[in-house]
């Protein structure tokens, strides 16, 4: 084993020729990935005249996560802008739902159809490695229709949201500016993200290595459509399948089989809930075969036209109608045909590798038929594959389970399988000619079971994915006066298997049911002295609980003794406290009254305080007016001493005591 390998072993890569190409249908997903993936050879073609034919799924409402039908009209218009930027025809759009197409017979026949009207060259389809799931859903359904067609010669798997290992590359250098110029077109995209910088980084980094001439170039994965449909899609992605198998996603068609739900209809109410746990399965290469069993005109019930494909059949016009959205609702009256008859006519219409039975008032789980498909790639050989059934009664009520491991002896002596448990290989069973008995009005499925495990072994798929409403059936199987009981038929279909077999055969069955006898009564003695053992367990604990009764008598008598001994002392207890509330309200009533008197006392003493106050203002006021009277006296006083002591009052003296006399006098 050597460590490296060089450049063109490890990493072919041709250069894509063009002068071969006359004409190409290019399948986008969705408005703009044709300019993405394959802008620039689209537009180096258009100048050669090659005939170009561009077929959009989708109309991209949902690019920002909210279905909007305005964003999908926008989408459509910058799209044709675009194609007259690249010189190209307008583009056709089929308006398929966006983020909703799936790997199923409407989408691979609309790929056929467009491959049988244009007859082209080259098929340009998104690679298998994108992760968008539109993109994985049209580059299977494209490998699918590439196969069964004619055309065309070459397969090209472009690049849009994720880098391929590719083994062709295109030099769009000389076109590189009308390709970004036919992209400036989608402005509703670049509001999301710059889809445009993202595509020139990748055109920049395919022309890494090709040469200074290269500035840019597209990358291809280029596949022989006859190799692709002699050896199948595994040509076509060669450095894919391990990243895909690791998630458990199909590589090729041939991986996802066609599976025929067959539903035989007695046009009961029901009959949507079934198809719509249909249109909810997880495996998606699904077609539904609904045959008119009733007699009578069908009433009209609607299905989802993208999901699956859809079959009506008319036994009285002994043909197959194909819906185009609902059944038809024809005024001819139809004999009721029985149920034998009924599935023989499914079984002829199916188109399926794989089938499975479903009656119209019973239940699958979404990821019933992908286990049961799994199931039989692990095991090629197996005839079928079965799941675990609930049979529920009136008002949904669990009455049993299905959910047996597999014994072909089981099988003989009983059915353990309701009709919608199996998925079976129907080609094997076509090329067997296997069909129902007509002659049996009840368990015609158990003798199909019968002889379909003859030619191979059932696998089975433990746990529960199906429901089996047995309240809704007119069959009669549980009426023992009705000659549909199903113990008459039971008797008849083992006298005739018997008869059938060779004895060493029915040895080994009776052998095998003996034994099965055997380990179910064994099964049923320990049951039955596990149950004995614990009813004498039950026994004793009865009597330890009887014990426990008196135990608990005694101590509840006990109980109510001092409950009433406390309640005695409570009731002292409450007379002594009524007393004490009496003295409290007494003493709350008078400590009322010392504070009102407080607060009386409070007040008179803030207004003597505020009395003494102003008076003793006033004394302050009166003392700094007397200090004032006594200095402004002993001022006087010294000027009167000073007075007296002068020249002038000395000399006045005789005038003055002359107008003392002279007062006097006049007095």
């Amino acid at each position: 084993m050597r460590a490296t390998q060089t450049e063109a072993v490890y990493y072919p890569v041709q250069n894509l020729q063009l002068d071969d190409i006359k004409s190409v249908l290019c399948v986008a997903p969705h408005p703009d990935d044709e300019i993405l993936g394959c802008g620039g050879l689209l537009s180096r073609l258009a100048a050669s005249q090659c005939r170009i034919h561009v077929l959009i799924l989708s109309g991209g409402e949902n690019a920002t996560g909210v279905e909007s039908r305005d964003l999908a009209e926008s989408r459509v218009q910058e799209s044709l802008r675009a194609a007259r930027v690249l010189g190209l025809p307008e583009p056709v759009f089929l308006q398929l739902p966006d983020r909703g197409m799936q790997y199923a017979e409407p989408l691979i026949g609309v790929l056929e159809n467009a491959l049988e009207q244009h007859q082209p060259q080259y098929l340009l389809l998104p690679s298998l490695s994108e992760p968008h799931p539109d993109h994985q859903a049209v580059a299977l359904a494209g490998l699918a229709a590439a196969q069964r067609s004619r055309f065309p010669q070459t397969v090209l798997f472009y690049e849009v949201g994720a880098p391929l290992h590719p083994n062709s590359m295109l030099d769009i250098t000389d076109v590189a500016s009308l390709k970004w110029q036919a992209l400036d077109e989608f402005t509703s995209q670049e509001a999301i993200q710059p889809y445009k910088v993202h595509s020139q980084a990748m055109a920049v980094l395919r022309a890494f290595g090709r040469g200074s001439q290269w500035t840019h170039a597209e990358a291809f994965f280029q596949v022989d459509a006859a190799s692709l449909r002699a050896s199948g899609a595994s040509v076509a992605m060669p450095f894919w399948p391990a990243i895909r198998s690791r998630q458990h996603l199909a590589n090729s068609p041939q991986q996802l089989p066609l599976v025929s739900v067959l539903i035989r209809s007695m046009d009961r109410f029901q009959l949507s809930e079934a198809i719509a746990c249909v249109a909810m399965q997880t495996y998606p290469h699904i077609e539904l075969v609904v045959v008119n069993a009733t007699g009578r005109t069908h009433s009209p019930v609607q299905y989802p036209r993208h999901r699956m494909a859809w079959q009506f059949i008319e036994p009285a016009e002994v043909g197959l109608q194909t819906s185009s959205g609902q059944l038809p609702s024809n005024p001819g009256v139809n004999p009721r045909c029985g149920r034998s008859h009924a599935a023989n006519l499914a079984l002829q219409a199916a188109r399926g590798a794989m089938a499975i039975f479903l009656d119209d008032d019973d239940l699958i789980d979404p990821g019933h038929i992908e286990r049961l498909v799994d199931a039989l790639a692990r095991s090629p050989r197996a005839m079928a594959a079965y799941a675990g059934v609930r049979v529920d009664g009136e008002a949904g009520l669990g009455l049993r389970i299905y959910d047996l491991p597999w014994s072909p002896h089981r099988l003989r002596g009983i059915n353990f399988l309701p009709i919608h448990a199996v998925v079976f290989r129907l080609d094997r069973a076509s090329q067997l000619a296997l069909r129902f008995d007509e002659s049996l009005p009840v368990l015609e499925d158990w003798d199909f079971w019968r002889r379909l495990a003859e030619a191979g072994e059932f696998v089975h798929c433990p746990g529960v994915s199906a429901v089996y409403r047995q309240h809704h059936g007119d069959s009669m199987l549980g009426d023992p006066a009705h000659e549909n009981h199903w113990m008459r038929w039971h008797l008849l279909l083992t006298e005739r298997y018997l008869q059938s077999r060779p004895v060493a055969e029915n040895a080994k069955t009776m052998a095998w049911h003996a034994v099965e006898l055997d380990r179910q009564q064994a099964f049923i003695e320990r049951a039955l002295a596990e149950k004995n053992a614990q009813q004498q367990t039950v026994a004793e604990l009865t009597a330890a609980m009887n014990g426990l009764k008196d135990d608990i008598a005694r101590l509840k008598e006990e109980h109510i003794a001092i409950v009433h001994h406390h309640c005695d002392e409570l009731k002292e207890r409450n007379s002594t406290l009524e007393a004490l509330e009496e003295k409290n309200h007494e003493l709350m009533a008078n400590l009322g009254n010392l504070l009102a008197r407080h607060e009386k006392a409070a007040a008179q003493h803030d207004a003597l305080s505020e009395s003494h106050q102003k008076i003793n203002d006033a004394f302050l006021q009166a003392q700094s007016a007397c200090s004032r009277l006594l200095d402004e006296n002993a001022l006087l006083q010294a000027e009167i001493v000073l007075v007296q002591r002068s020249r002038s009052w000395k000399f006045t003296h005789p005038l003055r005591a002359f107008n003392r006399w002279l007062g006097k006098s006049s007095s």
